[in-house]
C-alpha cells in the first residue's frame, strides 16, 4: 500500500481547502491504482457544504486488472477497501474504482477536464466503475451513469 503525501500542484493552487482535507486524511492506495481523480462538490467548480464527502475515482492500471471473474471483482473490492480502511478524513470519502474497458487510456479523466472528450471509439468515453458505497455493491451498470454529472474532473495524483 502507498500513502499519498504529494499531490498534483493544481490541487493546492485551485482547491486549497480540499488539498488540506486530503493532506490530513491519510489517503492510502492499493498498488494497482495508477491515478486518482477528484470529482464532486469538493472538486473544481463545486460548492461543498462543511459535511460534503470527497468524491475520488481510483483509476486501476489496465495491466493489473484480472481478465476473469471472480478475480476481477476481488481486486476492485481490494482497491476500494485499501483506501476506506485507512481513511482518517474529517469527512467521508466516496470512492469508485474505475478501469479502462476499451484500451483508450482514459484520457477523458487525465489532467483537468471540464467535460468528457470525444472517444476514439466514437461517442463519449465509457469505462468500468466498481463501487461499494452509496447504495452500490459491485459493478455499476453503464446505463446508470450520467457521465456529464461527473465533470469537471481533476487528476490529483499519478503514480510516478
Amino acid at each position: 500500500m502507498e500513502l499519498v503525501t504529494i499531490f498534483a500542484p493544481a490541487l493546492e493552487a485551485l482547491l486549497p481547502q480540499t488539498y488540506g482535507l486530503l493532506h490530513t486524511a491519510r489517503l492510502v492506495l492499493h498498488p494497482a491504482v495508477e491515478r486518482v481523480i477528484l470529482t464532486g462538490s469538493r472538486g473544481i467548480g463545486g460548492r461543498p457544504r462543511p459535511d460534503s464527502d470527497v468524491d475520488l475515482s481510483l483509476v486501476v492500471a489496465r495491466g493489473a486488472l484480472p481478465a476473469d471473474q471472480p478475480e476481477r471483482e476481488q481486486m476492485l473490492c481490494a482497491v476500494i477497501e485499501a483506501t476506506l480502511l485507512m481513511w482518517q478524513g474529517r469527512v467521508e470519502c466516496d470512492l469508485a474504482a474505475v478501469y479502462d474497458q476499451r484500451a483508450c487510456g482514459l484520457n477523458c479523466l487525465a489532467g483537468q477536464r471540464d467535460a468528457p472528450s470525444a472517444c476514439d471509439h466514437g461517442e463519449h468515453c465509457q469505462f468500468g466503475i466498481y463501487k461499494l458505497q452509496k447504495g452500490f455493491s459491485g459493478e455499476v451498470p453503464w446505463a446508470r451513469i450520467e457521465l456529464e454529472r461527473m465533470y469537471p474532473v481533476l487528476e490529483i495524483w499519478r503514480r510516478p
